[in-house]
């Protein structure tokens, strides 16, 4: 806690200290888990390499952050690059990350680890079930593989959910039975303790505890928080202030190492500045917006919806005048999911790191791993500088939400269709009493769009000018 404040000044330690010691208590949970179940599997050796498998390298910044999550917590572990062998697999899609470890029936190559490799590190995530099939069957085939070659397996923290629905695959049973066989072979021949499987939802490990008991099933904080805390100062630009824009400040953390941030002066991609409230919300299946759950829905539908609410906040405010509010005392916003946010601040992360890339494949497996590790950096400097050119995150996005909250940056959490984010944040939280409130933490919680606007409305004026 006495190096998080040194960090973050003496101006913001006074109002942090809360949100320093739930993040520090948070991160504290995480390594001590993860440490546990990787020095058992390796024996406390971390001289020796150990492979990830299938890190999710595209443009999702969640998915971003569990693969800079990732590689912090085992550098933190002592396993630093190059010792982490990486393994591309069906999330890693914009990035060569290393040697082909598995056929196209994803079967482990013989020597395509070192022979030294004890465990490998499965991607954690949001996606073990079948909402997200292609991921799941792909997991399930490589796990047993690598069991078959007399490599224990942890599985870093992920959330389970299967749709029960007629003709959804795979299903939680075949999943059972393909594991249980692999890990009955694996005991077997190799002995027990081959597959860790890690858990970031409560409700998650306790359906993984019936469907999968020859595992060893624990609850791990989401593997995000790792990188945190980030520290953005909260000078944000306001029409009565006048043109400009925001000053990003020094932030401080595992990734940033508390380097200065500042926009460049070029201003932003289409010409759209900073704003009252950012809404990055998702349009697919977890979606619980009937407005937002359509991919091909017509933008200009969604912000019509959004402006009628926020008028109707509005006039039902009228006699108090919104602190920093746009003109005419309506409320300014933008509508976006991670690819439209990142088009609004200057750097181009995805196309800089692509040419990157061309030149990582002519020297892979050498320089792979590091590259993946810059395009993670550069994607998540760059979502920071998106959130930050709003007041408050309006959000059914779980790492907007934890990311919001690394920044300390006023934000409301809408749930997605199986509690993932109500679920991830409450086991995090309960590493530490000091994450309890949710004022100290600055976030609220929306039952609806309609709810979430009205809270975040409510940020708003509690926030005045900041």
């Amino acid at each position: 806690l006495a190096v998080l404040a040194a960090a973050v000044g003496p101006v913001a330690q006074g109002r942090t200290d809360d949100w320093l010691r739930c993040l520090g208590d948070i991160r504290e949970a995480l390594f001590r888990a993860l440490g546990e179940h990787l020095q058992a599997a390796t024996g406390g050796d971390t001289t020796g390499p150990v492979a990830y498998i299938d890190p999710a390298a595209h443009t999702n910044v969640g998915d971003n952050m569990l693969v800079a999550g990732t590689l912090a917590a085992l550098a933190h572990l002592g396993w630093e690059l190059p010792n982490v062998v990486v393994c591309g697999g069906v999330q890693t899609t914009d990035l060569p990350t290393g040697p082909r470890c598995f056929n196209r029936f994803h079967k482990l190559y013989r020597g395509a680890l070192p022979s030294n490799v004890r465990v490998a590190v499965y991607h954690p995530g949001g996606n073990w079930g079948n909402i997200y099939s292609r991921v799941q069957l792909d997991r399930v085939t490589r796990i047993r593989s690598l069991l078959r070659a007399n490599i224990t397996v942890v599985s870093f923290p992920q959330s389970l959910h299967y749709d029960g629905g007629a003709g959804a695959e795979p299903t939680a049973e075949g999943d059972a039975r393909a594991l249980s066989s692999a890990v009955l072979r694996a005991k077997q021949r190799y002995g027990p303790g081959r597959l860790v499987l890690m858990w970031r939802q409560r409700d998650s490990l306790e359906a993984a505890r019936r469907l999968f008991p020859f595992a060893t099933n624990v609850a791990v904080p989401d593997v995000a928080f790792a990188l945190g805390p980030f520290l953005a100062d909260q000078r944000h630009w306001s029409p009565a202030a006048g043109a400009g824009r925001p000053g990003l400040g020094p932030r401080a953390g595992a990734l940033g190492g508390g380097e200065l941030l500042e926009a460049e002066a070029d201003g932003y991609r289409g010409g759209q500045g900073p704003v009252d409230l950012l809404l990055v919300l998702r349009s697919d299946n977890e979606s619980t917006l009937t407005a937002f759950q359509e991919a091909e829905a017509p933008d200009e539908t969604r912000r019509a919806h959004v402006a009628s609410v926020l008028a109707r906040i509005a006039r039902d405010r009228a006699g108090r005048a919104p602190t920093g509010a746009g003109p005419r005392g309506l409320y300014t916003f933008r509508i976006a999911d991670w690819r439209e946010a990142l088009n609004h601040v200057p750097a181009i992360s995805a196309a800089r790191f692509r040419a990157s890339a061309g030149v990582a494949r002519q020297c892979a497996p050498t320089c792979s791993e590091s590259v993946l590790s810059a395009y993670m950096a550069t994607q998540i400097r760059d979502a920071r500088r998106a959130l930050g050119l709003a007041r408050v995150v309006v959000t059914d996005r779980l790492h907007a939400s934890v990311l919001a909250l690394l920044a300390y940056q006023r934000h409301v959490v809408i749930d997605n269709t199986y509690g993932k984010l109500a679920g991830v944040r409450g086991l995090a939280f309960d590493a530490s009493p000091a994450c309890r409130p949710p004022a100290a933490l600055r976030y609220r919680t929306g039952t609806g769009l309609e709810d979430a606007l009205g809270k975040a409305v409510e940020l708003l004026e509690e926030g005045g000018g900041g």
